[in-house]
């Protein structure tokens, strides 16, 4: 059974941080945390980014199991950073744990660029 799935929350990493992210990973697939994604093109703007991404099965299929549209935003009243994930799954309770998952190695790779 598909079903949408929705998550949204704020970051502790930059919008810069996952511009970074989404770039130096277009096209590839990604492995974070026992997950494999294939992360799409990203569209920036001044204060957002959007991206397609896939969650693919273990074990090198190439089935995706999550067909999502991820964004990241900065809120105009405070600043604060937000990614939210929207998307059509078999797998239910993916959405926040991608999310954190993402928003963890965006923050890394921030810090290799500044280190």
């Amino acid at each position: 059974m598909v079903t949408c799935v929705r998550s949204e929350t704020t970051v502790f990493t930059s919008l810069a941080n996952i511009q970074l992210w989404l770039t130096q990973n277009q096209g590839a697939e990604v492995e974070l945390s026992g997950l494999r994604l294939q992360v799409g093109l990203p569209i920036t703007a001044p204060r957002a980014v959007i991206c397609t991404i896939w969650l693919l099965e273990k074990g090198g299929g190439s089935v995706p199991l999550v067909a999502a549209r991820l964004r990241g935003l900065i809120n105009p009243r405070d600043g604060s950073v937000w990614l939210a994930f929207e998307g059509i799954a078999e797998v239910s309770g993916v959405a926040r744990h991608l999310l954190d998952v993402i928003a963890l190695d965006c923050d890394r790779a921030g810090e290799l660029i500044t280190a």
